[in-house]
């Protein structure tokens, strides 16, 4: 089963790679963080569904496939030429996390389903406030837009 599921990852996340091989603008960076939070809520709700036992292969397949998107977006935020020093710190706090569940996912950690339910929220909870706090700081580098008090004294 393992093989099927890393077959499928392995295509997605080639098809990815080809998607983030352009450079991007600062929008769709921001963009690509806050998409980053919906994909960690999205690990979570498939985990759970895999393991309520609610059509397992599918969902298997849906959390590697989540795992490969995330992996290689915040790869890409990890490398971008807009960051900073401050910016730095999420994407390598996320990774980490990252690889810890995506481990125990991969059962080389030694969790009891029920442990590992425990794990997976809590990890894609910080992977989710991490992403949130790493949407704020490209958002912050934007060039506020300029007021113009013309339309407002119409």
């Amino acid at each position: 089963m393992k093989v099927f599921t890393s077959f499928f990852t392995t295509i997605a996340l080639f098809f990815s790679c080809l998607t983030l091989a352009q450079p991007l603008t600062l929008t769709e960076i921001i963009d690509q963080a806050g998409q980053q939070r919906m994909l960690s809520q999205r690990i979570a709700r498939n985990y759970l569904a895999y393991h309520r036992g609610l059509g397992e292969q599918e969902w298997l397949e849906r959390i590697y496939d989540d795992l490969a998107e995330y992996e290689n977006t915040l790869l890409y935020l990890k490398t971008t030429s807009v960051n900073t020093k401050a910016i730095n710190t999420m994407p390598r706090k996320a990774h980490s996390n990252f690889r810890f569940i995506n481990q125990g996912f991969d059962g080389i950690l030694s969790f009891t389903p029920e442990r590992l339910v425990h794990v997976a929220i809590s990890s894609t909870e910080m992977m989710l406030y991490r992403m949130d706090t790493l949407t704020k700081q490209y958002a912050a580098l934007e060039k506020p837009k300029e007021y113009d008090s013309s339309i407002a004294s119409r």
